[in-house]
């Protein structure tokens, strides 16, 4: 393994490899972690892609020191404030793209929209609902099923404030109460 361009003599440059892993990822650093783009959304994982990194280019010049090295080279390189990530008003980031809900488009992902969150459902607008709308029409007081979909498609909106964590579903015992939050389980999203 040829790693001597990233040293002169014994000397480590830090620089010459930081910006080669530049082109190879981007990162922000941001609420004092440093963030890698990977599959449409920034992972708090970059100091361990890093550290990863420099052992693979370096071999057994590897050292605690290069990691530390570049860690600060590229968390230096790529600071900005947590006030400008998540800033995607009208778009949801889904596993396949970004949503733009007021039009129903879906958009490629892009480093840009400096996503930190991603929902883990892929989007398909021609997805067959028909049974998960039967047991809503069947658990739920017809007159509250539009407000609660609107309610749950509030928590992925960043545009407006609507309480994130309050949802209170009242009724006899065995009556579906737990079915609807059963069907709304992050690991069960074959309707969205």
């Amino acid at each position: 393994q040829n790693n001597d361009r990233y040293f002169v003599k014994s000397t480590f440059q830090t620089d010459i490899f930081g910006k080669e892993v530049n082109t190879q990822a981007r990162f922000i650093y941001t609420a004092e972690k440093l963030w890698r783009y990977d599959s449409g959304v920034y992972k708090p994982d970059g100091v361990d892609w890093l550290r990863a990194k420099v052992l693979e280019k370096l071999g057994k010049r590897w050292t605690k020191y290069h990691v530390d090295e570049v860690v600060t080279w590229v968390t230096d390189q790529s600071k900005i404030p947590i006030e400008q990530c998540n800033q995607h008003n009208g778009l949801i980031n889904c596993l396949n793209g970004m949503l733009d809900y007021t039009n129903n488009v879906l958009l490629p992902h892009d480093p840009k929209y400096l996503s930190l969150a991603q929902i883990p459902v892929v989007y398909d607008p021609d997805v067959d609902c028909s049974q998960l709308d039967a047991f809503f029409q069947q658990v739920l007081p017809l007159d509250t099923i539009a407000v609660f979909w609107e309610y749950i498609g509030s928590i992925f909106v960043r545009d407006h404030y609507w309480p994130k964590a309050f949802l209170s579903i009242i009724g006899e015992a065995d009556c579906g109460k737990s079915k609807i939050l059963d069907a709304l389980d992050k690991d069960d999203n074959r309707y969205v």
